[in-house]
C-alpha cells in the first residue's frame, strides 16, 4: 500500500516562481542538468548550483515539485541589455517525468513573470528541442535570427558548455543547432 502512494505522490506536481526558500533544490537541479547533458542531442548550458541558488534568489526561476518533495523541472529567465531582452533557459525535466505538461508549465508561468515585471522585454529562447520549439510557438514565439536578440557577449559567453558550442564557433556566431525563438511582452497579456 506505501508504495502505491507513494507513486501517486511521484506523479503529482505542481508549479512555482522559486524563492529563496527553495535554493534547497539548487544542488540537484545543477545535479539534473549535468545528467541531461550525458542524453544525446541536448543543447543546454551547464548551471552550476551557485547559478541555481542565485536565480532563485532573485525570483527569476521556476520549479516543478512533486508530491514527495522532488524538484522534476526547472528554468530561469535572465534580464539583458537592461532589460530590453531577457533570456529563458535551462528548461529542463527528468525522463522519468517528460510529456506530462511539466516543461509547458514552467515555461508560461515564466511568462506570466516577464509580463507582470517587464513589459516591453522581448523573451527569447535559444533551443533545440522539439517540445520546446513546438510549446514557445503555441505561444505565439517566432522564429528569429541569432542577431535580433541580445548580442551582449556574457550572453553567448553562456553557451561555452552547450556540447553544441563548437557548431556555433563553425559559423561565426551566426547560427548552431539552437534556433531562437521570441516574443515581445504587454503588460496583462497573460496566456489563455
Amino acid at each position: 500500500m506505501l508504495a502505491i502512494q507513494k507513486e501517486k505522490l511521484a506523479k503529482q506536481w505542481s508549479v512555482s516562481i522559486a524563492t529563496p526558500y527553495h535554493v534547497v533544490y539548487a544542488q540537484a537541479i545543477s545535479e539534473m542538468i549535468t545528467e541531461a547533458l550525458q542524453e544525446p542531442g541536448i543543447a543546454l548550458a551547464a548551471r552550476s548550483p551557485e547559478y541555481v541558488a542565485g536565480v532563485m534568489q532573485q525570483g527569476h526561476a521556476a520549479l516543478a515539485i512533486n508530491g514527495l518533495g522532488e524538484v522534476v523541472g526547472f528554468s530561469s529567465i535572465k534580464l539583458w541589455d537592461d532589460g530590453k531582452f531577457i533570456s529563458n533557459c535551462g528548461l529542463i525535466v527528468p525522463k522519468a517525468y517528460r510529456k506530462q505538461g511539466i516543461g509547458s508549465a514552467i515555461v508560461v508561468s515564466l511568462w506570466e513573470l516577464a509580463v507582470d515585471k517587464y513589459p516591453g522585454a522581448t523573451v527569447f529562447s535559444l533551443t533545440d528541442a522539439p517540445m520546446v520549439k513546438k510549446t514557445r510557438k503555441a505561444m505565439g514565439f517566432a522564429e528569429m535570427p541569432f542577431s535580433a536578440v541580445t548580442q551582449d557577449p556574457h550572453f553567448w559567453a553562456g553557451c561555452r558548455t552547450c556540447p553544441q558550442y563548437t557548431t556555433y564557433l563553425a559559423n561565426n556566431g551566426q547560427k548552431c543547432s539552437c534556433i531562437v525563438l521570441a516574443k515581445t511582452t504587454v503588460h496583462n497579456q497573460l496566456l489563455g
